[in-house]
C-alpha cells in the first residue's frame, strides 16, 4: 500500500515528507540500502528515545528551511547506510549516522529520521511543517491551473 502511495504522490509531483520510518521507506523504494539495527553497532550511539544534534548539510533544502544545526528527537533503531541514487544526505549526527535525505530536482522530497512532530515548540520544526504546507499549496496551484 505504500509502495502504490509512493509512486502516485511521485508521479504527480506532489510534495512527500517522510518521517522516521518514512525517511526510510524513502531510500529504500528508491534504491538506497538501511543499517538494520544500530545498537550492533558500536561506533553508533544511542537514537532511540533520545534527542542529539544534527549538522545539516550545506547547499540543501534542508539548509535553507532550518539553519545549519538542530536538536532532534529521535526514536529510530535503523538507518540509512547508502543513499539512494538520485537522492543525498542532507543532515547527518555527530557519529555519522544519516539524519535526513533529499532531492533537490523537482518538488519538494524530504525524508527526516527524527520526530519533528514530538517538538511542536522548536522554530526548526515548525519551519519544516511550514515548508512541506507551502510546497503542498504551490502543489495545488499548479494542479488549478493546468
Amino acid at each position: 500500500m505504500e509502495r502504490d502511495l509512493y509512486n502516485l504522490l511521485r508521479k504527480s509531483d506532489k510534495p512527500i515528507l517522510g518521517i522516521c520510518f518514512g525517511c526510510q521507506f524513502l531510500n529504500v523504494i528508491e534504491g538506497g540500502t538501511l543499517i538494520q539495527h544500530l545498537p550492533d553497532r558500536k561506533e553508533f550511539s544511542e537514537h532511540r528515545d533520545t534527542v542529539h544534534a544534527v549538522r545539516i548539510q550545506p547547499d540543501t533544502t534542508l539548509r535553507e528551511i532550518v539553519g545549519d544545526a538542530m536538536k532532534v528527537a529521535s526514536a529510530h533503531h535503523q538507518a540509512i547506510r547508502e543513499v539512494a541514487p538520485g537522492w543525498r544526505a542532507a543532515a547527518v549526527a555527530e557519529d555519522g549516522v544519516i539524519e535526513a535525505i533529499e532531492r533537490s530536482d523537482g518538488p519538494f522530497r524530504l525524508g527526516v529520521q527524527w520526530h519533528p512532530e514530538r517538538t511542536p515548540e522548536s522554530p526548526a520544526s515548525q519551519a519544516l511543517f511550514h515548508a512541506f504546507v507551502e510546497a503542498a499549496n504551490r502543489a495545488v496551484a499548479r494542479a488549478r491551473q493546468g
